[in-house]
């Protein structure tokens, strides 16, 4: 939490093409919201916008307090590998800068996927039915040889390999005895990279990735630091 203080209400640009492809959806949530960080702006263009905060610590709230001067209200107390949220209830999900802080990848990306609805022409808005506009899961994921600060030495880790995140997901590699200390990054990628792995869960569907997804878009820059790359998951019907 090193970063200097950039003042009271400070935020980064506001993302234009979430709004663009979130406008008109019914219900969004987001994972580890801040204030700084403004994917929370496309409540203007959605029916709802919930922030589930995941930190047990409040670590990331304290450093949105340091940084901007402002937190993010919190809907949702949960732990982002286990939502409290039903099969198929949300029509996107947004994740930026998080999934790297998490142990399990795969079994995070599993459970994200679980909670929005599939994509296929269908009645919008019915729970668990699929709909037309949605099925997003919007991730922003930090590319390692592009981290400045106190997560410059991001730049001299190798990307994770996809062997060491299938391991962890299966058991095979324990968690670390620090394991809640949320603001340590586990997992590290290039834009590359993270195509690759999301590659590979496309073609481990039949043993392991049982849900189907496309890639919807991809960006190798975000629209709001610029320090990351942007990656658009579509759920579709099993």
């Amino acid at each position: 939490m090193s970063e200097p203080l950039m003042g009271d209400g400070f935020q980064f640009p506001e993302p234009v093409y979430i709004h663009r492809l979130f406008a008109g959806l019914q219900e969004v949530v987001e994972i580890g919201g801040s204030f700084h960080n403004p994917y929370h702006s496309v409540s203007r263009v959605v029916g709802r916008y919930r922030n589930i905060a995941w930190d047990p610590r409040g670590d990331f709230a304290r450093y949105d307090q340091e940084f901007a001067g402002a937190v993010l209200p919190i809907d949702i107390h949960a732990e982002a590998m286990n939502l409290p949220l039903e099969d198929n209830s949300v029509d996107a999900l947004i994740a930026s800068h998080v999934l790297e802080h998490l142990w399990d990848p795969i079994g995070a990306l599993l459970e994200w996927l679980r909670v929005v609805r599939p994509a296929e022409d269908g009645e919008n808005g019915q729970l668990g039915q699929p709909t037309a506009h949605g099925g997003y899961v919007y991730l922003v994921i930090p590319d390692k040889d592009r981290m400045t600060g106190e997560r410059c030495t991001d730049r001299e880790a190798d990307p994770t390999p996809i062997t060491v995140l299938t391991d962890r997901h299966l058991g095979h590699i324990p968690p670390p005895d620090d394991l809640d200390n949320t603001m340590h990054h586990r997992s590290f990628w290039t834009p590359d990279s993270f195509r690759e792995f999301l590659h590979w869960m496309q073609l481990s569907r039949s043993w392991l990735f049982t849900t189907p997804f496309t890639v919807e878009a991809f960006m190798a820059r975000d629209e709001n630091v610029g320090n990351g790359h942007v990656h658009v998951l579509r759920k579709l019907a099993s």
